[in-house]
């Protein structure tokens, strides 16, 4: 009898937007490995300017949640700090479903009390969290 093939312990996950018609947010592909260390392929707009900055702060992150071997991918366009730190935890801590789910328009929208309109623009944000 063939034996049971085995489930994978590693993480992946997504997080972010990108595109033409994103500012101020970035897409993270996030994939647990072995061996290797944390390698970042970075592409950003200002890379020349702030690409190591971004690097040691998407290494910190991911190291903080005690990832000592990923491949992370990251597409910035013109994110802050605060939202570069939010991606990277996102998508290593959460599981291709739940990215997935963000990416096909599941979204959390900002709650308003009762009586107040809702703005013209609508601020939409992943989960944040462990």
């Amino acid at each position: 009898m063939p034996a049971a093939p085995a489930i994978s312990a590693l993480r992946r996950g997504e997080a972010g937007r990108a595109g033409s018609d994103v500012r101020s947010d970035l897409h993270v592909s996030f994939e647990e490995h072995t061996s290797g260390g944390i390698q970042i392929d970075l592409r950003s707009r200002v890379n020349l300017y702030y690409g190591e900055r971004i690097r040691q702060q998407i290494s910190e992150v991911v190291r903080s949640l005690g990832v000592e071997h990923a491949q992370l991918t990251v597409v910035d366009e013109g994110a802050l700090p605060f939202m570069i730190a939010a991606r990277d935890r996102h998508a290593a801590h959460h599981q291709e479903d739940e990215a997935g789910e963000v990416e096909r328009g599941v979204d959390r929208r900002m709650q308003l009390r009762p009586g107040h309109a809702r703005p013209d623009t609508t601020i939409v944000a992943n989960k944040i969290g462990m």
